[in-house]
């Protein structure tokens, strides 16, 4: 997994570089069924890294034989009032590249993404919640947002968590990722020991989509 958090940010950072030495020119209209089959590429390309961490990370889930430590109920975000962060407020990260231009929506997702591959969750959080808050109707909105629960996920804020994860299905219920979130938030509501809160949710998983492949897996457990 440590092999996998440090050269998966290069690979993102590799698959969206622009060549070395070349001027920037204007785009010939001929090329723009070009240009539009190269962003499909970057984004299967995304796709399928996300797709190859999840499955690291199942599979390492499932390989733990000794639990967490024992952790506090604000730790876990079960305990009343607000959840707070125990770190300082840090100053808004930058939303421009080193030219100052504004950074398109895929290089902010890639930014983000490569943040929580590498495990820095806050950091990762933050370029989330700013990829979200510029282009809300982005494609990949539904993505960032389940990536966002994620990281609250791995920072034990379970029920922060839960709450994100319930945003996947608000904002892209049509979205693959739709039907991911409904099942982190079964798994979520039984580490929280809410049973009938999960049942409810894998019942909704199982209702609304029957032949996802995260019902598939609900089905086996």
């Amino acid at each position: 997994m440590l092999r996998l958090r440090y050269f998966l940010p290069l690979l993102l950072l590799t698959a969206c570089a622009p060549t070395a030495g070349v001027a920037p020119t204007a785009v010939p209209s001929t090329d723009i069924d070009q240009i539009r089959q190269l962003q499909s590429t970057l984004q299967n390309r995304l796709t399928e890294l996300e797709n190859r961490l999840t499955l690291v990370e199942n599979q390492l889930d499932k390989q733990r034989q000794q639990p967490d430590r024992p952790r506090s109920s604000t730790e876990m975000g079960t305990g009343d009032g607000q959840i707070t962060e125990s770190k300082p407020p840090t100053a808004p990260r930058q939303t421009t590249d080193d030219t100052g231009n504004e950074q398109t929506p895929t290089a902010l997702y890639l930014r983000a993404f490569s943040a929580y591959a590498a495990g820095r969750y806050a950091e990762a959080i933050d370029d989330f919640r700013q990829f979200l808050d510029l282009y809300p109707r982005n494609p990949f909105a539904g993505n960032a947002q389940f990536w966002l629960g994620e990281c609250y996920y791995r920072k034990h804020l379970l029920k922060r968590a839960v709450d994100e994860f319930a945003k996947v299905v608000s904002i892209d219920p049509s979205g693959k990722k739709a039907p991911d979130a409904l099942l982190r938030m079964v798994a979520v509501y039984r580490e929280l020991d809410r049973p009938i809160m999960a049942e409810q949710t894998l019942q909704q998983l199982l209702t609304d989509y029957p032949d996802s492949a995260a019902a598939r897996k609900a089905g086996t457990r």
